[in-house]
């Protein structure tokens, strides 16, 4: 039995600008770069998806901020998240788990 290609994650620094980091998904031979949001470092990233597609979820971060973009076939949004977030997990049934300074937390779609 195949085993189905797994999700390869990469953070990106440029030289030019090690303070900036691109979120970069390749499920199966499609790379995906995620968007970014100006002044925020990233710091986790995750998708439910073997295919391009995917239910995907990634953690930005600032000095004292931090957001959790979303990007879903139907639907893509940001949302503002506790400091220091850190850890993002998104599951086939449609939970969302990640860690910040308040603790653990789980969003449904």
């Amino acid at each position: 039995m195949a085993c189905p290609e797994r999700t390869s994650i990469t953070f990106k620094i440029d030289p030019q600008c090690p303070a900036e980091f691109t979120h970069k998904v390749k499920l199966g031979s499609t790379v995906t770069t995620l968007p970014s949001i100006a002044g925020l470092v990233a710091t986790s990233i995750s998708t439910n998806g073997f295919t391009a597609g995917g239910a995907q979820a990634w953690t930005q971060c600032g000095s004292q901020t931090c957001k959790m973009q979303f990007a879903f076939p139907s639907t893509n949004f940001s949302t503002a998240i506790g400091a220091d977030a850190f850890g993002v997990t998104v599951t086939s049934s449609g939970n969302v788990f990640w860690g910040d300074a308040a603790g653990v937390h789980r969003r449904t779609f």
